[in-house]
């Protein structure tokens, strides 16, 4: 019977360790040279660790460059980002695991922000 239990009680631990993980999780970015005035909004950015998923979304104007560089600082993703406001989601999946720098770079700046992708 505890042996029923102890596989019941792995088993649930599993399920929720891997909703949990689901979960998206916020890039904090920031402006790679600051500035001390500007009136441009910060972009927005997330990323699903479990499937790879992007979400970015900026509120300006003009188009940008969106891409993520490996911990050797290669390119291994880019993309070009149009700023209007709207939600665009980028799939990462193909990037493979690891430490991650997201930049976005376009007429008000460069954005940098860091994360990790763990399958």
């Amino acid at each position: 019977m505890r042996k029923y239990v102890f596989v019941l009680i792995l088993i649930l631990t599993g399920a929720i360790s891997s909703v949990a993980d689901d979960k998206d999780k916020d890039i904090l970015l920031k402006k790679s040279v600051p500035t001390t005035r500007s009136l441009s909004d910060m972009p927005q950015a997330s990323i699903n660790v479990q499937t790879g998923i992007l979400v970015v979304s900026l509120d300006d104007y003009g188009m940008y460059t969106l891409y993520v560089q490996d911990s050797l600082f290669e390119i291994v993703y880019q993309s070009v980002l149009p700023a209007n406001g709207l939600q665009y989601h980028y799939d990462l999946s193909g990037i493979g695991d690891g430490n991650f720098r997201l930049v976005i770079e376009g007429a008000s700046g460069e954005y940098e922000g860091f994360f990790t992708l763990i399958r």
